[in-house]
Order: C-alpha cells, then sequence, then structure tokens
C-alpha cells in the first residue's frame, strides 16, 4: 500500500472515530461510559499523531487494531453493566487499513 493509500485510509479512519465520539457523547448513559471515552480520546490523539505525520505514515495498523479491539471489549464489558447497550464500532475500519 502507498503512503498516500495509507494516509487517505488514517483520515477516515479519523473522520470515523471522531463520528463514534459524537454518537457515544449522546448516549443516555454518557456519566455510565466515560472511562470508554477517555480511552476513545487518548485514541483519537494517537490516531491524529499518525496522521499528522508524526510517525512518517509508518504503518501502525497492528497498533490501532489492537487498541481498537480493547476499547471495543471495554465498551461491551461496560454494556453489560449498565444493561444498555454502547454502540462502538471500531474494529472493522481498522482492519481495512490492516
Amino acid at each position: 500500500m502507498s503512503k498516500l493509500e495509507l494516509g487517505y485510509l488514517i483520515r477516515e479512519a479519523l473522520r470515523h472515530t471522531l463520528q463514534q465520539q459524537e454518537l457515544l457523547l449522546s448516549h443516555k448513559h454518557v456519566i455510565d461510559i466515560l472511562p470508554v471515552l477517555q480511552r476513545l480520546a487518548h485514541f483519537i490523539s494517537e490516531l491524529e499523531d499518525w496522521y499528522a505525520g508524526k510517525y512518517h505514515l509508518n504503518n501502525r495498523s497492528e497498533y490501532f487494531l489492537a487498541q481498537a479491539v480493547e476499547i471495543e471489549t471495554f465498551a461491551n464489558n461496560i454494556s453489560e453493566e449498565i444493561w444498555g447497550y454502547v454502540p462502538l464500532n471500531l474494529v472493522l475500519i481498522f482492519e481495512k487499513i490492516r
């Protein structure tokens, strides 16, 4: 994959992740899912650094895929605790980058 293609995919992943964050911020149990939002904010910050070229567009997709899986799993665990669905979908877009 070229660096141009990788940059495009990272930008799309960043946009998607920000949309997911917005969705969570409007969740009726927003207080209960604050730990997910905190992890997601850190994830977005790292993703933004990757897109901005801090890592010179090295392919860090495995790292971000692992982080996405971890955050989604955490959100699912909180879903079970609060008996309410926490809509978070990160893994699929990072599988595409990989």
